[in-house]
């Protein structure tokens, strides 16, 4: 075997065993838990195929013992042919926390969607800031959200949310334009057990955070019943969407409207004579996109 053959056999190896940093044992517990890999869930969003992955030897400094990747996946892919990129958090990996690595190739995922101008997709499982990794760990959700206000309005975003979400992890999602919770998903700021040591309140993680609770108050905009759902909504949601503010939306029937129904006419009607008479916008709504949209 030659020089060459050895390291890229070394480097097969190593990528095999960032494909499950946690090893067994991290593997055995997400099982029992009944959830996907972290990477199951970025391929069962994407075409198949198409998701290439960046950042995966990414480790914490300093450290011979730490995991590879840090806790999170990055790449770019492709939803109904078209570029996107993907940020999904690890839960086997230190909880799937956000450290000072994984801030680092957060950002420069984010910076990959400005340049080339598409879509980003966040798949959110975690406790939010890495205690371990302190200040710095912090700071860096100050770095992230800068980025993402710099995206917004340029592409779309949209953030899923699964399992409990706490603190980091929820602050980037809130200034996405979609969020999707599945309906065994929670997100707070601070979990139940930080107000009953802070507050002395006793609250549950359901009325805290729940994702019926965030439904109803507006910050999930799609409750889905099983991962699945929510990863076909997305990929249905961005359909309507241009990659970017440069482009226009894709058109999916180029050919003639269908005949002008009575129900059509209707819209002569709805909006009254009288500026002071009120009517409802539901029924202007359902009369103007396609049918069950």
């Amino acid at each position: 075997m030659t020089g060459t053959e050895a390291k890229l056999d070394e480097l097969v190896k190593i990528l095999t065993i960032a494909a499950e940093p946690a090893g067994e044992a991290g593997a055995a517990k997400r099982e029992k838990k009944g959830v996907p890999s972290v990477r199951q869930r970025v391929n069962m969003l994407l075409d198949r195929g198409t998701f290439i992955e960046t950042g995966a030897l990414a480790r914490q400094p300093d450290r011979p013992d730490a995991l590879y990747g840090d806790g999170l996946v990055t790449g770019r892919g492709l939803i109904g042919g078209r570029p996107v990129v993907v940020i999904a958090h690890d839960q086997t990996v230190y909880g799937g926390s956000v450290g000072i690595t994984s801030a680092r190739k957060f950002m420069r995922a984010l910076q990959l969607a400005f340049d080339n101008a598409c879509p980003v997709v966040t798949i959110n499982d975690s406790g939010g800031a890495r205690i371990q990794d302190a200040v710095g760990s912090i700071a860096s959700f100050g770095d992230i959200s800068r980025v993402l206000e710099k995206l917004s309005g340029y592409v779309p975003q949209v953030s899923i949310i699964l399992g409990k979400c706490a603190a980091g992890s929820v602050y980037g999602p809130i200034n996405t334009d979609v969020l999707i919770g599945t309906k065994d998903s929670y997100m707070f700021v601070t979990g139940p057990e930080v107000i009953k040591a802070v507050n002395g309140e006793d609250v549950t993680a359901e009325e805290l955070g729940g994702a019926e609770v965030q439904a109803r108050r507006g910050t999930l905009h799609h409750v889905a019943d099983t991962e699945q759902e929510a990863y076909e909504w997305a990929r249905n949601y961005l359909s309507y969407m241009p990659t970017s503010c440069l482009e226009h939306p894709p058109i999916v029937n180029p050919g003639l409207e269908p005949e002008i129904t009575a129900t059509d006419r209707e819209l002569d009607t709805i909006i009254p004579d009288s500026d002071r008479a009120g009517y409802d916008m539901h029924e202007i709504l359902l009369r103007i996109f396609d049918d069950g949209e």
